[in-house]
């Protein structure tokens, strides 16, 4: 309560109290039903240990603690015994028989005699029997009306050190609350000093702005015709670099041109050497299957004779386009030799298309381009 009572002392204004009050409720309402919770758990807890009743053994029944094959027992028991009665009642004919008194008062005595102890033994057996079950009975029903006191007693500590902690963590939270409300007014308090001084540099800020604006508009201009200028420059550094590109662009077209050629070039010195006419402009050549082949599109011209290709007589190989079909194109080197040509791997050709790959003489692989569809 004093706690409350300061913190509402504290309050500057109106508006500051209700913000305070209200927010002082949102965090102890919580913290007052969790507690109340709480309480309420650990009185029902001991009024349940007050009301317990722990049971006594002449209110208990104890057939639930019989042993249901008791009587089992006893009629075994009692059959083994009249068979072992029937048996001496044959022994005692037999005798009486042998000497003669069958029927008569001493073999009805001796019979007699016999019966009465059979049901003697019969009558003990079965009073022991009942007697070992009751004394069992009543010795687990006690047990058990033991195991529920001691159980009874275990919950109502538990119950009572569960109000004390629970009471004393209601307590604790009351404490943390109030602290936090104060902290808060203090927060309120700071931001309200701090809300009238930016009212002051408020009206200091637009002076500043309109002057900055007023600046501003003085930059911007600058920066308009500055922006012109770069436009300007820009704009004849992009037709210096458009002139550059386009003389790059016909240095690499020139450089394409002379690779294109040089497997016509390689193709007609060995023409040349057995005194054949070279292949000279583009000759268009129908294909049994019906396409051009890749020698008509590399531009070699229609040529029957095999192309050295194998792989194993390159280097400098560089991948640098595809046929329609897939097949690779290359640039490449022959080992020994300084000139670029422009062609296939024999390997690769003879995995899709054995019939336009010869072996050489010198085990090397030759390519027929007239046989690759392009």
């Amino acid at each position: 309560m004093t706690a409350t009572t300061n913190v509402m002392r504290n309050a500057t204004g109106p508006n500051q109290w209700g913000g305070t009050f209200g927010r002082l409720s949102q965090t102890s309402a919580p913290v007052v039903q969790a507690a109340s919770a709480n309480l309420g758990e650990a009185r029902q807890g001991l009024s349940q240990g007050i009301g317990f009743q722990e049971g006594q053994i002449a209110s208990t029944d104890l057939g639930q603690y019989q042993n249901p094959y008791q009587q089992q027992v006893i009629d075994n028991a009692t059959g083994d015994l009249n068979r072992a009665r029937q048996m001496t009642q044959n022994d005692i004919g037999a005798q009486a028989t042998a000497a003669g008194a069958f029927g008569g008062s001493r073999h009805g005595l001796v019979e007699a005699e016999n019966n009465r102890n059979f049901a003697e033994s019969v009558s003990d057996m079965a009073a022991q029997q009942r007697m070992a079950g009751f004394n069992n009975a009543q010795g687990m029903a006690q047990q058990d009306i033991a195991n529920r006191m001691q159980g009874q007693q275990m919950r109502t500590g538990a119950a009572s050190q569960l109000g004390g902690l629970n009471l004393a963590n209601a307590q604790r939270r009351d404490q943390v609350s109030m602290a936090n409300a104060q902290n808060q007014l203090a927060n309120d308090r700071n931001q309200l000093a701090a809300a009238q001084a930016g009212q002051s540099r408020s009206v200091q800020n637009k002076q500043l702005k309109l002057q900055a604006a007023g600046q501003l508009a003085g930059m911007g201009g600058q920066a308009f015709n500055q922006s012109n200028q770069i436009n300007q420059q820009m704009a004849q550094n992009g037709a210096m670099q458009q002139a550059m590109q386009q003389q790059l662009i016909n240095a690499g077209k020139g450089q394409f041109a002379g690779w294109t050629g040089a497997p016509q070039n390689a193709l007609n010195l060995p023409l040349m050497a057995v005194g054949a006419a070279p292949n000279v402009g583009t000759q268009t050549t129908t294909q049994s299957g019906g396409g051009s082949g890749l020698m008509d599109a590399l531009g070699f011209g229609a040529s029957l004779l095999p192309f050295l290709s194998d792989r194993r007589a390159k280097e400098d190989i560089r991948r640098v386009g595809q046929t329609d079909s897939g097949l690779p194109i290359y640039t490449y080197r022959y080992k020994g030799g300084d000139t670029f040509h422009m062609g296939v791997m024999a390997q690769e050709v003879e995995a899709v298309q054995p019939e336009a790959v010869v072996e050489r003489p010198d085990g090397l692989k030759a390519v027929r381009y007239d046989l690759i569809e392009a």
